[in-house]
């Protein structure tokens, strides 16, 4: 019986950790997780890891505030130059 229970104890642990792996940040910030190398945005000092707190001098605290700001952004057919 004590077997069973390191059996379930040892799969809860397993899936814990997995749970982990797939989302390993609990935070609200928007990260920037990957930049093409030889990209306009990476030859501008854009890196993977980077925060992105402010667009075109409006906050970015959640990743619903960054939808808006880049949907407002593109609402005009006009050129849109983002400054981050």
């Amino acid at each position: 019986m004590a077997r069973l229970t390191i059996r379930i104890w040892v799969l809860i642990i397993f899936l814990v950790l997995a749970l982990l792996m797939i989302s390993p940040s609990f935070t609200k910030e928007v990260v920037i997780k990957s930049v093409e190398r030889n990209s306009t945005a990476y030859i501008e000092g854009l890196r993977p890891g980077m925060i992105i707190k402010e667009i075109n001098s409006n906050q970015i605290k959640t990743p619903e505030d960054y939808a808006q700001v880049l949907s407002e952004a593109f609402i005009s057919e006009n050129e849109t130059r983002i400054s981050i």
